[in-house]
């Protein structure tokens, strides 16, 4: 399962919440690695999402009132290939002694095994499916490690979102990938040395299909009902380029709030 993201601008103003493809975003749900979320970029409250999906057919439902009972709004569809590995635990700092070289080859690095194992097979392809994800430290810097099913798609991108204590951090790490590893690190200074961090792996990829291709669609509830207002081709799903740095960002920030609210 990918990333899939509608973005809506229910005050039909750009110059008012997240900017986004042309349109000021207050609220935005969709499907991220299997599960159904909403969200509310202005203040950060979330918000039920059904869904179901049968071969290149996704269905959404979110109630009208979640999306503050607009008479009409402007939106943006986003999709890419990604995948999310969530471990139950916080690592504990100095858990796992490590001394790793952070360049993407394993042979006499890590040792022990991996921090948790992510279920495999639920990613649109093996380039983006994570299996183990590994944490540890030397005292100095905490250090990072991601296997996928294949080899990663030269288009990806890895990241790890961290939380510690009142915090949170984004590690992006898209340069040390060499076949089905991807390694990153962050010094522990940088994080104020917390005594233990929760873990967010994420891999993506920069490339998306957005709808429409240009602009913005706009759905007025006054005087429609039901209807498609754009399609994407679920075969042009690494089409284009996103381009959109703010978007990649939020959708990031968005997954991990997600994924930190299943911990709890």
């Amino acid at each position: 399962m990918g990333t899939y993201n509608v973005y809506l601008d229910t005050d039909r103003d750009s110059g008012t919440g997240s900017y986004i493809s042309d349109i000021g975003v207050e609220v935005q749900f969709g499907v991220y690695s299997g599960s159904g979320y909403g969200y509310y970029t202005l203040t950060g409250a979330s918000f039920s999402v059904d869904f179901a999906s049968s071969g290149p057919v996704l269905e959404i439902r979110v109630a009208l009132s979640d999306l503050g009972s607009p008479s009409s709004f402007d939106s943006v569809v986003m999709c890419y290939p990604s995948d999310a590995g969530v471990p139950l635990n916080t690592y504990v700092i100095g858990s796992n002694p490590q001394a790793v070289s952070v360049d993407g080859y394993v042979t006499g690095d890590w040792t022990g095994s991996s921090f948790f194992t992510d279920t495999s097979g639920d990613a649109v392809s093996d380039s983006f499916d994570l299996t183990d994800c590994w944490i540890g430290d030397d005292g100095t810097n905490l250090y990072f490690r991601m296997d996928t099913l294949g080899a990663i798609d030269l288009d990806a991108n890895g990241d790890v979102w961290l939380y510690y204590d009142t915090s949170s951090v984004r590690v992006p790490f898209a340069n040390y990938a060499k076949g089905d590893v991807i390694e990153g690190w962050i010094s522990l200074t940088d994080l104020s040395s917390p005594s233990e961090v929760w873990p967010m792996f994420y891999m993506m990829s920069w490339v998306s299909d957005v709808a429409p291709d240009s602009g913005h669609a706009t759905y007025n509830l006054a005087v429609s009902v039901g209807g498609l207002g754009f399609v994407i081709d679920s075969s042009g799903l690494l089409s284009r380029y996103l381009g959109i740095s703010a978007a990649f960002i939020l959708c990031i920030a968005f997954a991990v709030v997600f994924s930190k609210k299943l911990k709890h």
